[in-house]
């Protein structure tokens, strides 16, 4: 009876492991005063395949040393998850369901060891793996201790497997709020281009959402320099920055970034690889505590007109997906440099026409001087208002 409350109380605290380690210590405290135990094993199998989605195998190295060479197929805990009955090993001398291979590498190991229960893990919706229980020498498992151990892995499967639904709910959350902030930049994008055309401000704004939505320490746009032939850093968003990388700073493009923007595509680049920078970019990077960098070309109409560079100071990897997505983003941002150049052009253009407008009227006035004109006869009164009526359309 005491078993069976054991189970209960069992349940409830696995409820809230949330780990591997946590779950296999919390079976231990919980069934030491009723087995008797060396330690315990969790294997939990990828769904249709021989492949260890996780587990816990003990703190015994030689032990598992010894199974290396043991194919997975034939190891005591895949007999219990395949066959779904439990597998209990009492005298690894004897008992002829051994792999030699596994009998060899105990050997070779020196070890002495007791019995083996393996218990399948299992619910209604999914095989999981087993669960197993290993004994000091000398130790006999009755058929009673494996009947509560096969209770004990119907309890544990549950508690695993209401985790990995736990984990896959939490995961599908964490990419529909990546996928949110991801709709939420594009939208932010939208607004920038469309209400502002001043350049820099623009692309301040813009380097400032993809930082945030792309969780990393620094983002800078440039644009190539005519005069130089290299690209000028032309907004920076870098809160934590050290002021060593810094706007207006000119880049020259080398490796793999330089053949990025020849070929339109994205490049991933490490500080450790000196090669990738040139080498004042790099050192200025260093100083920065940037480890991984990650360069976009600008393209519109098949052509670069900038670059994106996004920076971490961890280790963390630029990832596919983010990679693809800011890929796709940085359309937007090609097109609100296009929309600015432009209209700088045509307000320089409309400048220079309102100066030659002015400039033309001054002429004009200027050749025109009716009062220096005798004569009283009403025809020529009337040339000269209509002279004086055209000067006055053509300087409007």
């Amino acid at each position: 009876m005491r078993r069976y409350e054991a189970v209960l109380r069992l349940s409830e605290a696995l409820s809230i492991c949330r780990e591997p380690e946590e779950l296999t210590k919390t079976l231990s405290e919980q069934l030491g005063e009723f087995l008797e135990f060396f330690q315990f094993y969790i294997i939990v199998y990828r769904e249709n395949s021989t492949d260890v989605e996780w587990a816990v195998l003990g703190s015994e190295k030689s032990l598992i040393s010894a199974y290396a060479d043991v194919p997975v197929q034939e190891r005591p805990s895949w007999r219990a998850y395949s066959t779904q009955e439990a597998f209990h090993i009492a005298d690894w001398n004897k008992d002829e369901r051994v792999p030699a291979r596994l009998k060899e590498g105990i050997a070779a190991e020196g070890l002495e060891i007791g019995p083996l229960v393996f218990v399948p893990l299992t619910t209604p919706h999914r095989h999981l793996g087993a669960l197993g229980m290993s004994g000091f020498p000398g130790t006999v498992y009755s058929s009673d201790d494996i009947g509560f151990l096969r209770l004990i892995g119907r309890v544990v499967a549950f508690a695993i497997d209401d985790n990995f639904n736990l984990r896959k709910a939490e995961a599908a959350q964490a990419e529909l709020q990546r996928q949110n902030d991801r709709l939420r930049l594009l939208l932010k994008l939208t607004n920038q281009i469309t209400s502002n055309l001043e350049l820099r401000k623009v692309l301040r704004a813009i380097s400032a959402n993809i930082r945030e939505v792309a969780h990393c320490d620094a983002v800078h746009i440039s644009v190539p320099d005519v005069v130089s032939g290299q690209f000028r850093v032309y907004a920076l968003d870098f809160p934590e920055g050290k002021g060593f990388v810094k706007e207006e700073m000119l880049i020259t493009p080398v490796g793999g970034v330089k053949r990025a923007l020849e070929q339109l595509e994205p490049a991933v680049r490490s500080i450790a690889d000196r090669d990738a920078f040139p080498p004042e970019y790099h050192e200025l990077l260093v100083a920065e505590g940037v480890k991984r960098q990650c360069v976009i070309p600008l393209v519109n109409r098949g052509r670069t007109i900038g670059a994106l560079a996004i920076a971490r100071t961890s280790d963390a990897s630029f990832m596919p997906e983010e990679i693809h997505f800011l890929a796709e983003a940085s359309g937007q941002i090609a097109i609100a440099i296009e929309n600015s150049l432009a209209y700088h052009e045509i307000s320089e253009l409309k400048e220079k026409l309102a100066q030659e407008k002015l400039y033309l009227e001054e002429e004009i006035r200027g050749g025109m001087d009716f009062d220096q004109i005798i004569g009283n006869s009403r025809a020529l009164k009337q040339v000269l208002k209509l002279v004086a009526c055209r000067s006055e359309f053509f300087s409007m």
